[in-house]
């Protein structure tokens, strides 16, 4: 078995899990349907049902093409399951003219500044995935993921999803992040908890949503984060390294410093967009998100819009800053002092 098959393998039965009797369909441009096909592949042992591609242009359908197993012992359908190809995003030429680049859907997603948004009437009620996928002959990008730890063979989602619920058991209030350049004090919110790529349906179907299976994220508490931050990002194709205060909740650019200066153009585009709303952590990184917070994240998701909690951020935009550290400090609801993570090494 080569490396994409056993990339293919990994998809169908760690992140998505496949059952038999469900219908896999699979959205993918043109140019990745070699791949596809190696899923199809997978999918195929492990659900006897036929397999959709739904062949995308742009982001957009543009044709179907379904694949029936040679098997007529099939078992009836148990129903649907959506796996994404998707081209991580490339880095665009630094945009001039913000404001024509931000009236761009297209070309924002590009430079990976949308926002989840917010559909409580249309949220995804299958089993679904969005991986990354490259063309046949980019041996550097298909090495450099299928050899990341994220394949160790020591089964990282497990470790996930053991720590997501040991975190959420702690009911952390506060996080004192230190580091070279950092010196953070962030409130998570008490009607969030920690969410990750590990996702139960209300039918108790379990799956991977991304392949990123060490990332969890939290919402932070508005208004209620402060300190020093040594960050860095990218800023419709500029690159941003800088030291940042966040004072009340709120990134505060140093007009002294060019690349400060494009962050508070970029905040121009949107109210709430200055605002640091997510908290994200990996075995070896940290990110604090601007703009939209993570409806997944609410401990309760109410019915209808209206019902959000006044103080949930919605933007179309969004911005992620990777954050210097090496200490955090956290301290539970009840007062307990807990050293979480120490050298960048995380310890639960």
């Amino acid at each position: 078995m080569d490396k994409l098959e056993k990339y293919a393998s990994k998809i169908v039965n760690e992140l998505l899990q496949l059952e038999e009797g469900e219908d896999l369909c699979i959205n993918s441009e043109n140019e990745f349907l070699y791949f596809a096909r190696k899923v199809k592949d997978a999918a195929l042992k492990a659900t006897h049902r036929p397999v959709t591609f739904v062949i995308t242009s742009n982001g957009k359908p543009s044709g179907l093409a379904p694949y029936d197993p040679q098997d007529y012992t099939a078992p009836k359908s148990k129903g649907r399951v959506m796996l994404h190809l998707e081209r991580p995003r490339t880095l665009a030429s630094p945009a001039t003219d913000f404001d024509a680049v931000s009236q761009d859907m297209s070309s924002m997603m590009e430079y990976g500044h949308l926002a989840e948004p917010v559909y409580l009437d249309r949220r995804i009620a299958v089993p679904w995935c969005s991986v990354p996928c490259f063309d046949e002959n980019d041996d550097e990008s298909w090495d450099r993921t299928l050899n990341s730890y994220l394949f160790a063979e020591d089964s990282i989602h497990i470790k996930h999803i053991h720590r997501c619920e040991a975190l959420n058991r702690l009911h952390l209030r506060i996080l004192h992040i230190t580091g070279k350049g950092t010196d953070l004090t962030l409130e998570l919110d008490e009607e969030s908890h920690f969410i990750g790529k590990h996702v139960t349906l209300p039918s108790e179907r379990a799956f991977f949503s991304g392949l990123q299976t060490d990332e969890l994220s939290i919402n932070l508490c508005r208004s209620c984060c402060s300190g020093k931050a040594n960050a860095s990002a990218m800023i419709m194709g500029n690159a941003l390294d800088a030291d940042l205060e966040i004072r009340d909740g709120i990134i505060v650019p140093d007009p002294r410093d060019y690349s400060q200066r494009l962050l508070s153009r970029f905040f121009l585009l949107e109210d709430n967009l200055d605002c640091i709303s997510v908290l994200t952590i990996t075995e070896n990184k940290l990110r604090l998100s601007t703009g939209s917070n993570l409806l997944e994240s609410l401990n309760e998701i109410p019915a209808r819009e209206t019902d959000l909690p006044e103080d949930f951020i919605r933007t179309d935009f969004k911005l992620e800053l990777e954050v210097q550290y090496s200490r955090i400090e956290a301290q539970a609801d009840d007062g307990t002092q807990i050293l979480l993570e120490n050298g960048g090494q995380l310890l639960l």
